[in-house]
């Protein structure tokens, strides 16, 4: 890596530290963008950078990227959703979960076992066997209300210019 930073607790740390990215954009597609878009040769990208921008800005510009990458998928599944769930390490930073919640508009519950993704197929195992649902293995992440985070437009801008630039070096 780029040892810009050193652990997930400073990602955090730094993000919160600034209120904005101060239009900061950061497309994490490090290793190509998933879905919705699928396209592997695309290669993550930090746009808006000026001679203001800090680490800090850079830190809280990853966290709206990764919220926005999420928002995106949501959105391409064109169906009614009240609630999200989130699991693993990334949903144990608290300000990445409250942007992912202002972004989808809807409350974002945290599961409270990292391990959710074998959890998550032992419950449906269940309930294809007709057991009920477990209760309390999720919590709502306590929001003080929705922060400050990069436009969709923004992130639509960044995510056409990472597109296009990919279909440039194929």
């Amino acid at each position: 890596g780029l040892g810009a930073i050193k652990s997930s607790a400073e990602i955090e740390e730094l993000a919160r530290s600034v209120e904005s990215s101060e239009g900061v954009v950061m497309v994490p597609a490090l290793a190509g963008l998933g879905a919705p878009l699928w396209n592997p040769h695309a290669r993550g990208a930090l746009l808006g950078l000026s001679l203001a921008s800090t680490k800090a800005h850079m830190a809280r510009a990853l966290l709206e990227g990764i919220a926005h990458s999420i928002a995106d998928v949501a959105e391409s599944m064109q169906i009614p959703i009240s609630k999200f769930g989130a699991h693993g390490g990334a949903s144990q930073n608290d300000l990445l979960c409250q942007m992912q919640s202002t972004l989808l508009n809807r409350p974002l519950f945290r599961r409270h076992d990292l391990e959710a993704t074998a959890l998550g197929a032992a419950e449906l195992a269940a309930r294809g066997l007709g057991w009920p649902d477990r209760d309390g293995s999720a919590t709502e992440v306590a929001l003080v209300g929705p922060v400050d985070i990069s436009s969709r437009e923004s992130w639509r801008q960044a995510l056409a210019t990472v597109e296009e630039f990919a279909e440039g070096v194929r």
